[in-house]
């Protein structure tokens, strides 16, 4: 099981189901300030899907161990970050529970260090 791609899968999917929803169901219900960070979130989600997609393509492929298991740790931190970063966003709008947005730039954060630890796994050798 790639859970990886898993992952990618998922986000993806909810991405383009809460724009959808965004659009059609939230956009008349809240301001435009409001609205930015939906589509941010959305916008971020929807790019670490695409990413993950990549990095779940290269586990999949016959790898040496050390660059595997740098790609699914990197790939595993960007799942959660995407989430965290992303969903408390989202969370907090849709349920209209500001505080939930505290969990953002942990988020943020943890995006970042999936970036570098992907960054990390290219100075891996061949063999």
């Amino acid at each position: 099981m790639n859970w990886v791609l898993i992952g990618a899968g998922v986000l993806g999917f909810s991405a383009i189901a809460l724009g959808a929803y965004g659009d059609h169901g939230l956009r008349s219900d809240v301001n435009a300030e409001i609205m930015r960070s939906f589509e941010t979130a959305l916008r971020y989600q929807l790019l670490h899907a695409l990413a993950l997609l990549a990095i779940g393509i290269g586990l999949a492929a016959s790898l040496p161990d050390r660059l595997h298991k740098k790609l699914f740790w990197a790939g595993t931190v960007m799942i959660i970050g995407a989430v965290i970063f992303s969903g408390s966003i989202l969370a907090s709008i849709m349920l209209n529970i500001k505080s939930l947005t505290l969990a953002t730039p942990f988020g943020g954060i943890t995006l970042m260090a999936s970036w570098l630890m992907l960054a990390w796994a290219g100075f891996s050798k061949k063999a």
